[in-house]
């Protein structure tokens, strides 16, 4: 788990916010790479001189790094797999199991990797974009035993911890990240040792 992480400045520098920057900087110091969040936004803004912050702009940022390992999964156009369970616009131009999503990021946090994930913060509606950066460092599972329940005698219930540069550290049920955030798109980073 990531014990300190780039906060929100005020004011912004970037007026739209600097959660992108936010995500990098932290990234880059949880990889021994010292920047801070205004370090963060120039290398953003790269050779252009335009600040950018979409998914590939901060994965191509990030991949220059030397000591950094970089998995990016870009899922906009995969194919179709199942998704009942989801309004949320991420969830609908390409559909995608909840569990093996969770089990997809589990499998990174367990091998030492946070992961940087754009979200809808501001609308949670069904065509709701992308326009806030989180990571993910660690999960939690919950088990709950039904003895009443004979079908079903244990509920599980799987939880990410989310660290925002804008509203701190939480909890977040999977289903309810996936439904109201989207999370389509996800970059695992971590020091090469």
């Amino acid at each position: 788990m990531l014990e300190t992480y780039a906060k929100q400045p005020t004011p912004m520098i970037f007026p739209g916010g600097d959660c992108a920057a936010c995500v990098v900087s932290t990234a880059l110091n949880y990889c021994g790479i010292s920047k801070d969040v205004k370090e963060s936004h120039e290398i953003l803004k790269g050779e252009s001189g335009i600040y950018k912050s979409l998914f590939r702009d901060v994965s191509d940022a990030l991949k220059k790094f030397k000591g950094v390992k970089l998995i990016d999964y870009d899922h906009t156009f995969p194919p179709v797999i199942y998704s009942p369970w989801s309004e949320h616009a991420c969830a609908q131009g390409f559909k995608f199991n909840p569990s093996k999503y969770f089990e997809k990021i589990k499998y990174y946090v367990d091998n030492d990797f946070i992961a940087l994930i754009p979200v809808s913060e501001l609308d949670t509606s069904r065509y709701a974009q992308t326009d806030h950066w989180i990571i993910i460092d660690s999960y939690r599972i919950e088990k709950t035993e039904n003895s009443k329940n004979l079908s079903n005698p244990v509920t599980i219930k799987n939880y990410f911890r989310i660290v925002c540069s804008k509203n701190g550290i939480y909890e977040m049920e999977v289903l309810d990240f996936i439904k109201n955030k989207g999370g389509a798109v996800q970059i695992f980073i971590k020091p090469i040792s």
